[in-house]
């Protein structure tokens, strides 16, 4: 007998041996055991989740003659036939070859024939949403009123193409993607059954990759199984299906938490011998910091994680030098740096400057506490962060009145006995939270700093908040202005994910954990404090007004002004090389 791959080997030939999927299993034996099955099921979803397998146990069921608790005896004359094809009364029709109007009305004459053995006659139209709109609109009226003993099972991955009017006439159920534990379990099922020693790693993998789709994983199963003729093991499966080694992905965080410029150029060198595609690289490691993130969560410990224990382990060493808010950080910057390695000539060569940019961005985390009204940073004692990254109390800058001479003599006098008076009044000023400053007085090149860094993680963003100011500030809310002509960036600037990312990298430069608010302000609520964008067309005007003034005092202008008589409308300076001699 020739080979079977391992997909048809072990396809389900009962309810019983289905793979999740228990909405609809268990919706079609109840119908069945009650005797309340419709004449029309449209079966949707995603590939390889089990469509056509489920139509194929549909017709087993209701004509097997053995029936044992809804699901097919699987040994009578009928389940024999159906499994292997040759059933007279299950007809499966391919909605892609066959979607023509004159299919369907070959279709609708066979309908009246009565089946040849049992009380049912299948038909199962597989990817129907391929048939024409005059095929589907032959099908109408038989679909809407079948003979009794006529049943159609559709299946299709578009459900969107079906006309509404066909999908009113069928019950509907939608398949689902399988979880990574199901088709895991199923993998290792199959690997006892067929005596293939294997690593749970390994199995883990390949789950990973079949993004929900049973067949998918099967086929990789099979492919996998021919390369390694003997255990299957991880490296085996990552180097077929071209996947990054994760001792380097881990590497690289470790590099990035660490601030190791010499184990980050190893890791790129490692990266660039080892062939791997850039693309797949940043795909893996956007992965591994979502995994530092859900460990430094306390979720492995849940049991919610579905990575070996020796990464969750150097997972949790990684980030004991990194916070929440930056691992959110590095997922921004690096998901960023993604979709724009898509337009890059040298994909390779971006991945490399994306990554030295995640190893300095922790430093851009190190700004001073923002002076437009920010709170103090409120960490928790038990929280441990790097030493690199951690944020320092700003002195209090406030001027102290000048003392007369008398105060001055007996402050000398008494200097040694207000020593550790001095000491605990220091100690409890610093233990004081500092108000919040008048907007009108502080906001000012702390908000440009601050556009700026944004801009650096996210230029999107940072372009919008450029046009901003802070117009007013309590304990809670940032509200931030925008000119009456900027309006037309508000909706943009209000969108969830454009105040989510802005209170983000609050919470990250400067600890600020306020809410953002942002208006629009007309020319009643105008305030003095300019936007960043603002500030820098002021400061180049300024700049081409002092150029004009010195250009106007230049002698050979003047000179020439008055051989002209002032009829000079502009005059340009023009930086030519000079040729050596």
């Amino acid at each position: 007998m020739a080979y079977q791959v391992i997909a048809r080997k072990f396809r389900p030939q009962s309810f019983a041996d289905f793979v999740g999927q228990e909405h609809v299993t268990k919706t079609l034996m109840n119908a069945m055991a009650s005797d309340r099955f419709p004449h029309a099921v449209l079966l949707t979803g995603p590939r390889g989740t089990g469509k056509t397998t489920t139509a194929r146990i549909i017709a087993k069921t209701l004509l097997c003659k053995n029936r044992q608790e809804q699901n097919p005896c699987g040994s009578c004359q009928s389940c024999v036939d159906i499994t292997e094809g040759s059933h007279l009364d299950v007809i499966e029709i391919d909605g892609a070859s066959n979607n023509g109007v004159d299919s369907i009305r070959e279709l609708r004459e066979t309908v009246g024939y009565m089946p040849s053995s049992g009380s049912h006659k299948v038909y199962i139209i597989d990817e129907v949403h391929m048939l024409s709109t005059s095929a589907f609109n032959a099908l109408l009226k038989t679909l809407e009123e079948p003979p009794e003993h006529i049943v159609f099972i559709f299946a299709t991955t578009e459900v969107q193409k079906i006309p509404a009017t066909i999908l009113s006439r069928c019950q509907r159920f939608d398949f689902r993607n399988h979880t990574l534990g199901d088709i895991k379990q199923h993998l290792q099922t199959i690997c006892e059954k067929e005596s293939i020693e294997f690593e749970d790693s390994a199995l883990l993998m390949i789950a990973k990759q079949a993004n929900g789709s049973i067949r998918d994983s099967l086929t990789l199963l099979d492919q996998m199984i021919s390369f390694s003729q003997g255990k299957l093991s991880l490296e085996s499966v990552m180097g077929v299906l071209g996947l990054t080694d994760r001792s380097l992905l881990l590497a690289c965080l470790k590099a990035i938490s660490q601030q190791d410029i010499d184990l980050m150029f190893a890791t790129i060198y490692k990266f660039k011998n080892s062939g791997y595609d850039p693309m797949i690289f940043c795909e893996e490691f956007l992965e591994v910091i979502r995994n530092g993130l859900l460990v430094k969560l306390q979720c492995h410990k849940k049991k919610s994680l579905d990575i070996s224990e020796h990464e969750i382990e150097e997972l949790v060493n990684i980030t004991q030098d990194l916070s929440e808010e930056q691992i959110h950080l590095l997922f921004d910057v690096m998901l960023s740096g993604t979709q724009r390695l898509n337009y890059s000539t040298d994909a390779k060569l971006g991945l490399e400057m994306l990554l030295f940019k995640l190893l300095h961005l922790p430093r851009l985390t190190q700004q001073k506490t923002i002076t437009s009204g920010a709170t103090a940073p409120k960490t928790p004692a038990t929280k441990a962060t790097s030493p690199a990254l951690s944020r320092k109390a700003q002195p209090n800058t406030t001027p102290t009145p000048a003392k007369t001479p008398a105060e001055n003599s007996t402050a000398k006098a008494d200097s040694s006995d207000e020593k550790p008076k001095v000491a605990d009044t220091e100690q409890k000023k610093a233990s004081v939270a500092v108000p919040i400053p008048n907007p009108a007085v502080e906001v000012g090149k702390t908000w440009e700093e601050f556009v700026h860094a944004v801009k650096q993680a996210n230029g999107f963003l940072g372009a919008l908040l450029e046009h901003t100011s802070i117009y007013k500030q309590d304990d809670k809310t940032l509200h931030l202005g925008l000119p009456e002509k900027m309006a037309f960036l508000h909706d943009k600037l209000v969108e969830p994910k454009n105040i989510e990312r802005t209170e983000s990298f609050l919470l990250s430069f400067w600890a600020d954990e306020r809410k953002v608010v942002v208006e629009v302000l007309d020319k009643n609520h105008i305030h003095s404090e300019l936007s960043p964008k603002a500030m820098e067309d002021k400061v180049k005007k300024q700049k081409e007004r002092t150029e004009a003034d010195s250009i106007g005092s230049h002698p050979l202008v003047q000179a020439a002004e008055q051989v002209f008589q002032d009829n000079i409308k502009k005059v340009s300076v023009r930086n030519t090389p000079t040729k050596s001699i």
